[in-house]
This record gives structure tokens, sequence and C-alpha cells, in this order.
């Protein structure tokens, strides 16, 4: 498998990102994880014909996170001068947001942890998959949206609606503090 073919399908542009470490010899992408304030604090590896199930072995897993406290992918993409960060369980979901010009970032997971302090005048809004376990994204986020299909499966068609039902969201929440 070619790993630069890969990311492009999964809508991942490796020149907007040139902090991932791409090793085709071992079939493994790494992608830096960062705490809020902007200290690395560890590296997600994700190995595309990794056994899912395996998700804490580093040699046979699809996916393996190390990382001293908890970090978040996507924060150096993200700026800051803008009012909106969507919070999405996972790298290819947060990348999808940014070929849009929306501030995202990775939980590598789905919760938003009660250490993270996003700063005060930002409008957090989580999205999820359609599956029980997305809902815990709410919890810490100013609004959550849950679509039918998940995001790796939407067409471009079908995710531009979700990204202008994410910006409506945005939008039904930050009018009314202007004028308050």
């Amino acid at each position: 498998m070619n790993l630069y073919q890969h990311l492009i399908e999964r809508h991942y542009d490796i020149h907007l990102y040139p902090k991932t470490w791409v090793d085709e010899e071992s079939g493994t992408i790494t992608f830096p994880l960062y705490t809020l304030d902007g200290r690395l604090t560890g590296v997600q590896q994700y190995r595309p014909e990794g056994e899912k199930k395996l998700h804490r072995d580093r040699n046979s897993g699809k996916y393996f996170t190390e990382q001293e406290s908890y970090g978040v992918w996507g924060l150096e993409y993200v700026g800051w001068e803008r009012d909106l960060v969507v919070v999405v369980e996972g790298v290819f979901k947060a990348c999808r947001f940014h070929n849009h010009m929306v501030n995202s970032i990775a939980v590598l997971g789905n919760a938003i942890s009660k250490h993270w302090k996003f700063p005060e005048d930002r409008i957090v809004i989580a999205v999820g998959d359609p599956d029980k376990w997305s809902r815990t994204l709410s919890n810490g986020s100013h609004f959550f949206i849950q679509p039918k299909i998940a995001i790796d499966d939407m067409t471009e068609k079908e995710f531009a609606g979700l990204v202008t039902d994410v910006l409506n969201s945005f939008y039904m929440i930050k009018i009314p503090l202007l004028s308050s």
C-alpha cells in the first residue's frame, strides 16, 4: 500500500501537515499530539493495514497512541484569531474540516477532557459519529452535532452540508452573544 496515496484518499494533504512522519517501510504514519497550551505531549501512530482491535499494540495495531498528558491533533493548524473550534474524534475527520478552512482538532477518542481549558471567547462545537459513544463529545462543548453518516463515510457534498450545519450552529450561538 502506498501511504501517500492512502492519505489522499482520506482527504489528508501531506503538504499542509509537514510534521507528519510517513514510514513506507514499516507501513506507519505518525501524527504529533499537543496539549492545548501548545506543548508536544506525544504521538499517534496509524497503520492502515493494522488490526483495529490491537489498539495498544505498537507493532500490529491500526492505532497506537503514546502521550505524557492529554493531547490533541491539529492544534498547530488552528487559527486562534477565529471564534470557532470544531472538536472531532480523529485526525482524518479534523483534516476534512481544515480543507474547508474551519478550525478543528481531534481528541483521539470520544471525550473532551475535563483537563482542557479552551479560551473563554471560543465557541466549541463537537461533531460526533452516529453511535452512542460519540455523545460524550458534547461534554465541554457549547453545541453537539451528531450526523446520521460518519464523517469518514460522507461524500464531499454530504460533508459540505455538515460544514454548513456547523457554521449555522456557530452563528446561532455567536449572534446572541454579540447582542448581550
